[in-house]
């Protein structure tokens, strides 16, 4: 934890954030219709910590596609 929230007062779940990028509903914005793109090489353990950097690597290349479609 950095000492500050990095979502302000508002959180957003990744699956959420997919449905918005998307363009689906919410029960379609599952990891199976997400572009491969956004997913990291790395190993799918269902380890805790290995779990947790493949969400951060999720969010990060979903921010991404967000900057990029909306630069500007």
């Amino acid at each position: 934890f950095t000492g500050e929230s990095p979502f302000s007062h508002s959180a957003l779940d990744l699956k959420t954030l997919a449905m918005a990028l998307l363009g689906s509903e919410y029960r379609s914005a599952t990891k199976r219709n997400m572009p491969r793109n956004w997913f990291p090489n790395l190993p799918h353990t269902h380890v805790a910590l290995d779990d947790a950097l493949e969400q951060g690597h999720l969010f990060v290349a979903m921010l991404a596609e967000r900057d990029a479609r909306f630069r500007d």
